[in-house]
């Protein structure tokens, strides 16, 4: 399963999921300004799980009916 971390994903927990094996890559290291709608295209393109903080992706993804699935970064606690 492959998964990219939205911006508001701390840098630290995507580095320390790399180092667990996970194959995990920032929205952060790209230019800056992508719009939710711009992240989600690129997490479906990729193939990749969205890990965020915003909330707002399932509505995006429900309206868009795009095929993605998004984690909300609460679960990642352990990782901090």
């Amino acid at each position: 399963m492959k998964f990219l971390a939205d911006e508001n994903i701390p840098l630290l927990v995507v580095e320390q999921l790399q180092q667990d094996g996970v194959e995990v890559i920032s929205q952060s290291t790209a230019p800056p300004g992508a719009t939710d709608e711009d992240v989600l295209i690129r997490a479906v393109r990729e193939q990749r799980v969205l890990i965020t903080l915003d909330k707002d992706f399932g509505e995006l993804i429900f309206k868009s009916q795009k095929k993605s699935s998004v984690l909300y970064y609460f679960v990642l606690f352990r990782y901090i």
